[in-house]
This record gives C-alpha cells, structure tokens and sequence, in this order.
C-alpha cells in the first residue's frame, strides 16, 4: 500500500505538487525552530546580563549609600533588607 502511495506521489502532478509542498512547509517549520531557539538563547543571555549589571548597580548604592545612622554596616544591611523585599 505504501509502494502504491508513493508510485503515485512520484508519478502524478498532483502528487509531485504535494510532495513540493511538504518539503516546503518542513523546511519552514525547520528554519522557524531554529530562529526560535535562537532567540531565546539570546533573550537568556541578555536577562543574564541586566540581571548582573542591575547586581552591579545595587552594589555601588550601597557601597556609597549612608542613611544616617553613622555605621555604614547597617546602613548596608538595611539597604540589602529593603532591595530584597523590593523584588
């Protein structure tokens, strides 16, 4: 049955029609998975990247933060206490 199938996709225009058909839309779907995957290899990499410099940032207030206590220890850890309850 599927000798007969495939005589007549290779013989018949329609078939031959079909089977163009076919390996196009695989071809598309292929290319689309591709750019898909791609994409978000590239979207990961960049939330990696903000996620390190907003770190960065965070990192530079508090260092030159002082929120009047005059001990730059707590001023640290209350910095980091609000950032946490922030996010």
């Amino acid at each position: 049955m599927l000798g007969l199938a495939a005589s007549w996709l290779a013989r018949s225009a329609l078939g031959r029609a079909v089977t163009g058909a076919l390996a196009i839309l695989v071809a598309v779907t292929l290319y689309l998975r591709h750019r898909h995957r791609k994409t978000r290899r590239r979207l990961k990499e960049a939330v990696e990247l903000q996620r390190l410099r907003d770190g960065a940032a965070t990192r530079r207030r508090m260092d030159n933060a002082d929120i009047g206590s005059g001990d730059p220890d707590d001023d640290r850890q209350w910095l980091l206490a609000r950032g946490r309850r922030g996010r």
